[in-house]
């Protein structure tokens, strides 16, 4: 599996789909879920046989039998405002913005490593360094 993305089960996922739901101006079926949570590097876990969109289909039932998400139709849904504490408003949305800064620093090279500051200092664009005014040899 790839650095920059993450399995995520339980609470953490909940509280990612919640947010995702959240941020969104318009309902979102479980595709579209699944792509946003891709892009901010995050894969829900499975086991079994069962796939990824069947394990967001599970959470976001269950999230609209407990009154937190409304189904607006087969496959579809978008959050109801009213469930939602601020609290947990303030959770989900930081899980979001926690795996978006993870994905992000997975990404970027850490400038005490060895190999960023070897790439850094063999730059063909430095001057060769001269000796009287005269290039050098070498």
């Amino acid at each position: 599996m790839d650095g920059s993305v993450r399995q995520i089960a339980r609470i953490e996922l909940r509280r990612a789909v919640l947010g995702l739901l959240i941020d969104a101006a318009h309902p979102l079926t479980v595709a579209d879920v699944e792509a946003r949570l891709a892009a901010h590097g995050l894969v829900p876990y499975t086991w079994g046989r069962r796939t990824v969109r069947k394990r967001l289909a599970d959470l976001l039932a269950h999230q609209w039998r407990i009154g937190r998400v409304r189904r607006v139709e087969r496959g579809r849904y978008e959050i109801v405002p009213t469930s939602i504490s601020p609290s947990l408003r303030y959770r989900c949305g930081r899980a979001l913005r926690d795996a978006t800064r993870a994905m992000a620093s997975a990404r970027e090279p850490d400038p005490a490593s060895p190999e960023a500051g070897l790439s850094a200092s063999h730059h063909s664009d430095n001057p060769a360094p001269t000796v009287h005014g005269e290039p050098s040899s070498g």
